[in-house]
């Protein structure tokens, strides 16, 4: 039993399972990784897991990963280094996290609506002539860590006074914002139906918006953009 965020229980990412067993792995899937966090800690017994690398920590303090074999990997190798060593992924010469899937979080505007300027900036989420046709996600390491990218601040570092800081620029933007959401494809639903103008998503966002032919880009902000594994 693979415990896997939602979208990625697809036929293309198990094909040499299946061609080995017969059959395709049978997949438990989540919207929210404190969701499926509560889960396992609650009694489900998944024989894989896939939460991000940040959370990785916690999952290992709670005892309920545990180390990876990674002499038994056939393509182990072939990793990236930059993935395979990332902070709070390794523990005492062990490895807990073997990078699955990794992207960018950024702004994603319909160009046909959105007003274009001079600035390519997260800004965009705090600009109210687009009050009630915006998004963020629903989680503080999406939605808070721009903010603080936003307010020029490490998102992973930060003292109480710049903690307040975010704080009160996510207190400016929920009044500006459509909805909190917790799957993308809420995100690109309303996007591709012209109600926001907008919106926090994954570079798999912007890709499905453009296969519908919808007029979209992703942002690359002057602040930079966050990136996740």
């Amino acid at each position: 039993m693979s415990f896997t965020r939602a979208g990625y229980d697809i036929p293309e990412l198990y094909q040499s399972y299946e061609l080995k067993n017969g059959a395709p792995p049978n997949y438990a899937v989540y919207a929210d990784e404190y969701e499926a966090y509560q889960k396992v800690m609650a009694g489900f017994q998944p024989d894989l897991v896939h939460p991000c690398s940040p959370l990785v920590p916690q999952w290992r303090d709670a005892e309920l990963i545990q180390a990876i074999d990674t002499s038994r990997l056939q393509h182990w190798s072939t990793v990236f280094p930059a993935l395979t060593t990332l902070p709070g992924t390794q523990f005492d010469g062990e490895q807990w996290f073997m990078p699955f899937g990794w992207g960018r979080t950024s702004v994603t505007y319909r160009t046909d609506l959105f007003e274009w300027g001079e600035e390519v900036s997260y800004g965009l989420l705090w600009d109210e002539r687009y009050a009630g046709q915006m998004a963020v996600f629903d989680f503080v390491d999406e939605t808070a860590f721009t903010a603080a990218i936003y307010a020029g601040v490490d998102p992973c570092n930060m003292s109480d006074d710049e903690l307040d800081m975010v704080m009160d620029l996510l207190t400016e933007q929920k009044e500006l914002m459509r909805f909190y959401v917790v799957s993308q494809s809420d995100i690109t639903q309303a996007m591709a139906a012209g109600e926001m103008v907008a919106a926090l998503t994954w570079n798999s966002g912007v890709a499905d918006l453009k296969e519908q032919g919808l007029p979209v880009r992703m942002m690359l902000p002057k602040e930079g953009v966050e990136t996740w594994c």
